[in-house]
């Protein structure tokens, strides 16, 4: 539980304080001998290297040969790109305090991983602002990110932020950053404390003053893209903050993990020899990171629990008031015209409050009284809708004198009533309805019941109508056997088209959109994120509501782009692709694959004609990949579970294709 995992973390932060106590002994054996160079290590855990020294204006990352490096992203052509000039080694980078390099999305850290970051920096001169050196960060106010700054005053200051007026670490050296180019290094050890900054300075860790350390376990991921020479990617100015107006960077490198004081060293250009007369401190931290084994298990497993704890969301929770605040009618709705006061109340008309319990207990109780006549009838009729498309009371929003009147008002009394009596068993009404007999009827229509009863407003025949959003794509991953049936937990995300969310996203929450790991992606719809002013594009398309307004009934649409989802999703691609695969082992004949394949998510078995249309389509399918077998691979690893491998790769493409057609079948999206 969340108490267990606070208290655990607790535990293991003392543990670690211990531990640095109790080691001196294995710590003076280790330096006594010649092993100390064997254990430093500036290349693992590096995500970056970008040198700068590129033609051009994209720089490429030494650590992966890609050039992830660009300047001035969606900056208007006004604002000049930054000016190449003779770097610490090669050339460097010179800004103007609007422009800015962007390295893309690496640095992507929250407050419990390690993380270093090293870089060479030039400023010679006055600062009239605060200048970002480089920073992950968000422009808003949660979830801001982290920042390196060079002060007015050139002290070099490192900020963790949740909430940049509340929750964040700031420190700031008390030495100041010489002109000329010098070595400058920011490590953090995932403890959310300021204890866990360290700046370095030409290779020497500088003392630090504490602004803030209130970071309270908050997140600081933001999704936003690492830059150098801004803090951020449209050249703004916030609080006297702006970029690195007249400073040059050179040799940017990004670590996942903690360099030690000896590897910062070795990074800021220290000799074996300096490093071999490093102080006992330094080299004792050194062996503390990299060779304590005990240490280096714990960290792992606090790391996990920061984690864990960070993971846990924070609700806000409602009581009432010792006092009631007046609320008053107002004139032609001025609200600085006050009329006479109202007091809480419900309507008389349905069910009389009572009045020793006016506050949202008694109206809870008021709901579910069993004089209320319209609580459980609204429900019932709301339930019925959700299955046969239409709600005994047709205008299921309104039960007022606006509205319809039942079409079976006996019906929905009984329904009403059992319904209350079985203890509002949500399960058990909707049980009882699919398995009624009006409900399995056939949905075919004859002509004289098309005459006699157009609408089925006399449920002459059983329903049929769209499936949700939700029933279509939990169709597609249970009949694939890749649906993660866990009940209960925390949402997930599947995946969505790239570049959408962090278009809409308002830079309040996280603007990068981050797709489950593993099982989790394949979670009932039920389980998926719901972002209310990013809803999942997909759903939508498929006619989910928005939550931006209550809906008490969803559209149903036929557009060519609910087909094109069908035909292009990586889910429903993927669920092909594993179909395909499994009654490939299940079946020795294409006759049998595609009859199986069809019953699987029609229903039934196909006719004549649909079985030979099947045929002629993967027929056709099958010849071109045999001329394409690059397009046959390719859509045979959609998705991120592992590769569909198959004896006939275009045999098993074809029939994947297939599948997915079916997905698409009218018949396929219909009850």
């Amino acid at each position: 539980n969340i108490e267990s995992v606070k208290t655990r973390i607790i535990n293991l932060e003392e543990q670690l304080h211990n531990l640095e106590k109790s080691e001196r002994s294995e710590f003076n054996e280790w330096n006594s001998s010649d092993r100390i160079f064997e254990s430093i290590d500036t290349s693992s855990g590096q995500l970056a290297h970008f040198r700068l020294d590129d033609h051009g204006w994209q720089f490429k990352n030494e650590v992966t040969g890609i050039e992830e490096g660009r300047a001035n992203v969606n900056l208007p052509p006004s604002i000049e790109k930054p000016v190449k000039m003779d770097g610490y080694t090669g050339k460097s980078v010179q800004f103007d305090g609007d422009n800015f390099i962007t390295f893309g999305e690496i640095g992507d850290f929250d407050h419990w991983n390690n993380f270093t970051v090293s870089t060479w920096v030039n400023h010679t001169g006055t600062l009239s602002k605060d200048a970002a050196i480089f920073g992950r960060r968000n422009e808003e106010q949660y979830r801001g990110g982290y920042d390196c700054l060079l002060l007015k005053n050139r002290s070099i200051d490192f900020r963790l932020i949740h909430h940049y007026n509340q929750e964040k670490i700031e420190v700031t050296t008390s030495s100041r950053l010489p002109s000329g180019w010098h070595h400058l290094a920011v490590t953090y050890d995932g403890s959310g404390t300021a204890a866990g900054v360290k700046i370095y300075i030409d290779g020497i860790s500088q003392r630090l003053t504490v602004v803030q350390d209130d970071l309270q376990g908050l997140s600081i991921a933001n999704g936003n893209d690492f830059l150098i020479g801004h803090w951020n990617h449209r050249a703004r100015t916030i609080n006297d903050q702006h970029g690195f107006e007249n400073g040059r960077i050179d040799e940017v490198r990004l670590y996942n993990k903690l360099l030690s004081p000896l590897e910062i060293k070795q990074l800021a250009g220290f000799t074996k020899t300096d490093l071999q007369n490093a102080s006992q401190a330094d080299k004792f931290d050194h062996y503390q990171v990299r060779l304590s084994e005990p240490r280096i298990l714990l960290k792992s497993t606090l790391d996990s629990l920061r984690a864990i704890d960070t993971s846990i969301p924070h609700i806000m929770v409602m009581e009432e008031k010792d006092t009631i605040e007046p609320a008053y009618v107002l004139d032609r709705g001025q609200y600085d015209a006050k009329l006479q006061p109202v007091e809480r109340n419900t309507p008389r008309a349905i069910l009389a409050f009572q009045q020793e319990e006016k506050n949202r207990l008694g109206l809870a109780h008021w709901l579910f009284d069993k004089d209320n006549p319209l609580t459980s009838r609204v429900m019932i009729n709301r339930l019925w809708q959700q299955c046969f498309g239409t709600g005994l009371v047709k205008s299921a929003e309104d039960f007022g004198n606006q509205g319809d009147l039942p079409t079976h008002p006996e019906l929905l009394d009984w329904l009403s009533v059992e319904f209350r009596e079985v203890g509002w068993d949500m399960k058990r009404m909707l049980k009882m309805m699919v398995l009624s007999k009006t409900y399995r009827q056939s949905a075919r229509i004859s002509k004289r019941k098309l005459e006699k009863d157009p609408s089925n407003q006399w449920l002459s025949r059983g329903p049929h109508r769209p499936l949700t959003a939700e029933m279509v794509r939990d169709e597609a991953l249970l009949t694939s056997g890749l649906l993660y049936d866990k009940l209960g937990g925390k949402w997930v995300k599947p995946y969505q088209p790239g570049g959408i969310w962090k278009e809409l996203a308002n830079q309040i929450g996280e603007n990068k959109y981050r797709v489950s790991i593993g099982k989790d992606k394949y979670r009932r719809s039920l389980y998926t994120y719901w972002k209310r002013t990013i809803p999942p594009p997909t759903m939508l398309t498929l006619d989910a509501p928005e939550r931006s307004v209550c809906t008490v009934k969803r559209q149903a649409t036929s557009t060519p782009l609910q087909a094109l989802i069908l035909l292009n999703d990586p889910t429903y691609l993927e669920a092909s692709r594993h179909l395909a695969r499994k009654i490939w082992d299940e079946e020795d004949d294409t006759e049998s694959r595609l009859q199986k394949a069809y019953v699987n998510i029609v229903g039934r078995y196909p006719t004549d004609q649909e079985a030979r249309e099947l045929q002629s389509f993967y027929t056709e399918r099958k010849m071109n990949y045999t001329e394409n077998l690059n397009e046959a691979e390719a859509l045979l690893t959609v998705g991120d579970s592992p590769g569909t491998t198959f004896e006939d790769i275009s045999a098993g493409a074809a029939l994947t294709f297939s599948i997915s057609l079916m997905y698409n079948l009218d018949e396929a999206k219909h009850r």
